[in-house]
């Protein structure tokens, strides 16, 4: 193979030429995401039954759904939650392939439906969709402004961004309805004559719509039917409820004062200390996120500019932007990796070498991005950081290659023999240094249960890049080195002219290596002294091995954390808000916060892999806040000291599943 392609040297240029501009138009519009897709093991079913007391609950809805979930085979762990008015059910499955993850859950809502709850309970909301994360969190704000005003321009915004190829659902979170209040006059009433049970009958005979059947014409049918439904409050005021003794028509608004007032809330949302709405993306799977924010986000700004003054559009989380930023810090690593593989091959071994080793790192890394494209791997985070852990090792083949046939050359043999006889002579040692890597990363295959799923990627692409190194080393380099590598003749001519003028690179070269010389003669020639240094050393590190800290996934690189704020057991939504707005107050006055969304009563959707949002309670508040992750220590005091009464926890994104607090 080596020798043909030294043979066919155009043939090799123009399939590395089309390899990488291939793989250019392929990286430029490949799909861009910030996780993998994972099909979750998690499910939250909730049930809302107004009025309910905890034991009510848990004795009418949470032990029904739980006798009826567990008939389901593969489940593996179930909790509840038994609230006010709320129960949640929290489902872990098996660990079980997507298909049959899917098929579980379909069982799951097949007997949900099945269960018996009282009358008033609502329809169970089952959320089967944990491990899936929305692109972008912003908020609607404006102090000075009603929740009807921002939920006006909430409905817009929706319609618009609904529009935008790539966004696949927009929700609006912190809005509650208007309600009617009817406040009876008991002496109005009573002068009238009108029991209490005659006004719900009136509004319930009133507030209907009757079919009355078809009108027949000639040639066609005309449904018919009486429109009763209220239109807005002053068909509510204008509804008959009884007559006076002396015959005049008694309507509701002559024994009832009729407001339209905003509903009670059970959850506050707030945008730096303003009170908003909250609205969350979805991406569409297997689009580029990056693309679609940009869209995304200049729509906002375009509509930011018809929006009353003071109401304003605040972006809390953007996916896009940290794929972007994560796809910038590849090139940057890749540019950076050429960069010093050139120089210092550069250093050690001449121009000539440099180009040859220098060469096979893009077309190794177009050749995966094309890998990529034909088994379905889009770039996330996954993917990305199995091309940085690449980087380092796929140049290593080129470079043993290279120095084989340079020490073929400085031989004396002739060109074609040399290049020859120096990769026949390495490619089994290369092809064994390959597999070897490739079988470090084989474990990660085996791997179980939503992390073995989520970094499946990582040794798919590991073993195609090292495996696309190995096979350019046989064929591009040698091609490479057959055009560039001068025999030893014409590197003798060229050493003696570097000798009369001798470069820069040549006294750094020269620098080194005398070094290094340095170190292998007093090596050689005390063995013993060198071993006993290295073992030395090696003790003297071990020491430090339990000073240093353990932790198996590091922190998420970004300024972003999460506050979570939880007062007593029982504490009212209304009493928890007071406590997050004093909160407020000190992030406000706070230099290195730049913005920051809190939300009372729920938690806040999730927006990365690992978060996981408070489940509803009156007693707990959280928060999202963009600024200067450094200062994470020093806001947590500050919030201990200025906050009474209440357990704040000031913590990082993590990339893997959150615990509690250890202690």
């Amino acid at each position: 193979m080596t020798k043909w392609c030294i043979e066919h040297r155009s043939i090799i240029a123009m399939l590395s030429i089309f390899t990488i501009i291939f793989g250019i138009v392929i990286y430029i519009n490949m799909e861009r995401q910030e996780n993998p897709d994972v099909v979750s093991p998690g499910a939250t079913i909730k049930t809302i039954y107004p009025g309910g007391t905890p034991e009510d609950i848990e004795r009418l809805i949470v032990k029904p759904l739980e006798d009826k979930i567990h008939e389901v085979p593969n489940i593996k762990l179930m909790e509840s939650y038994s609230l006010d008015n709320v129960g949640v059910i929290v489902v872990r499955l098996e660990d079980i392939t997507d298909e049959e993850i899917i098929e579980t859950w379909n069982k799951v809502k097949d007997k949900v439906d099945e269960t018996d709850l009282p009358d008033g309970a609502w329809e169970p909301d089952i959320d089967t969709e944990l491990a899936d994360t929305y692109g972008m969190l912003f908020t609607i704000s404006g102090e000075g402004f009603k929740y009807k005003d921002l939920k006006k321009a909430a409905d817009e915004v929706q319609e618009g961004l609904e529009k935008i190829k790539g966004v696949s659902r927009v929700e609006i979170d912190g809005h509650v309805n208007d309600e009617i209040h009817i406040n009876l006059n008991l002496l109005r009433m009573k002068h009238f004559n009108i029991p209490i049970n005659n006004i719900g009958t009136a509004l319930k005979a009133r507030n209907i719509n009757i079919p009355g059947g078809s009108l027949k014409l000639q040639k066609s049918n005309i449904p018919v039917s009486t429109t009763g439904e209220y239109a807005d409050i002053e068909d509510i005021k204008n509804t008959i409820v009884g007559m006076s003794e002396t015959g005049n028509i008694i309507y509701l608004k002559d024994i009832a004062n009729i407001t339209k007032e905003e509903g009670e809330r059970d959850v506050f949302i707030s945008s730096n200390g303003d009170k908003a709405l909250l609205l969350t993306i979805k991406y569409s799977e297997g689009e580029n996120v990056v693309k679609v924010g940009d869209e995304v986000k200049s729509f906002l700004k375009n509509y930011q500019k018809s929006l009353p003054g003071g109401m304003k559009i605040t972006i809390i989380t953007d996916q896009s932007e940290y794929v972007d930023d994560a796809i910038k810090d590849f090139e940057g690593n890749l540019i950076a990796a050429i960069v010093l593989v050139v120089v210092v091959v550069l250093i050690t071994m001449g121009a000539r070498s440099a180009i040859v080793v220098s060469s096979s790192i893009p077309i190794t890394v177009m050749t995966t991005f094309i890998f990529m494209r034909a088994f379905g791997i889009i770039l996330h985070q996954v993917s990305i950081a199995s091309l940085i852990v690449c980087l380092g090792l796929m140049v290593a083949n080129a470079i043993v290659a290279n120095d084989n046939m340079y020490l073929h050359l400085s031989q004396g043999k002739e060109r074609k023999e040399a290049i020859i006889g120096g990769i026949k002579e390495v490619k089994i040692p290369i092809l064994t240094s390959t597999l070897t890597t490739i079988a470090s990363f084989l474990p990660l295959v085996m791997m179980q249960g939503v992390a073995g799923k989520f970094i499946k990627d990582l040794p798919v692409m590991v073993t195609a890049a090292l495996s696309s190194s190995y096979l350019i080393s046989l064929t591009v380099v040698p091609a490479m080195g057959y055009t560039f590598l001068k025999d030893s003749n014409s590197s003798k001519k060229e050493d003696s002219n570097k000798k009369k003028r001798p470069g820069l690179t040549k006294k750094i070269s020269k620098l080194f290596v005398g070094q290094y010389e340095f170190l292998l003669n007093n090596a050689l020639k005390k063995p013993k002294t060198a071993i006993a240094i290295a073992t030395g050393t090696l003790v003297l590190v071990s020491f430090l091995i339990p000073t240093l800290g353990l932790q198996l996934f590091p922190f998420v690189e970004r300024d972003q954390y999460v506050i979570d704020v939880t007062l007593m057991e029982g504490t009212t939504v209304e009493r928890t808000n007071e406590v997050i707005s004093d909160v407020e107050k000190i992030l406000l006055d706070d230099p290195s916060v730049d913005t920051f969304l809190s939300k009372v009563g729920d938690g806040i959707p999730k927006f990365y892999a690992s978060f996981f949002g408070n489940q509803i309670a009156s007693n707990k508040g959280q928060f999202v806040v963009n600024g200067k992750i450094d200062e994470i220590d020093r806001i947590q005091r500050e919030l201990n000291s200025n906050i009474q009464g209440a357990r704040i926890e000031v913590k990082q994104l993590e990339n893997a599943i959150p615990v509690e607090l250890p202690v």
